[in-house]
């Protein structure tokens, strides 16, 4: 009868350390991926904020080139290959 118990310690006990070293080793992969998943949405943000920059330069210049202008310039001049 003792021995019947013992058994059921022994392996209740080692039931029990299987499951808290799982739950350890999943909880040591949860922290390393939480630590990837930020390092990539650093450099994402990074990177967006570069574009964002990208952005607001081409809209400067856009904003100060006069479309009117060069291109009725650049229609007008002659094209002697054209045969009016």
């Amino acid at each position: 009868m003792i021995l019947i118990e013992t058994e059921f310690v022994v392996i209740g006990g080692s039931v029990f350390l299987t499951l808290a070293f799982v739950v350890l080793w999943f909880q040591i992969l949860k922290i390393r991926d939480n630590k990837k998943a930020r390092s990539r949405l650093t450099f994402l943000e990074h990177n967006i904020q570069l574009n964002q920059v990208q952005v607001i330069k081409r809209k400067n210049h856009l904003d100060r080139y006069n479309f009117l202008v060069y291109n009725l310039d650049e229609a007008l001049i002659i094209q002697p290959e054209i045969v009016v």
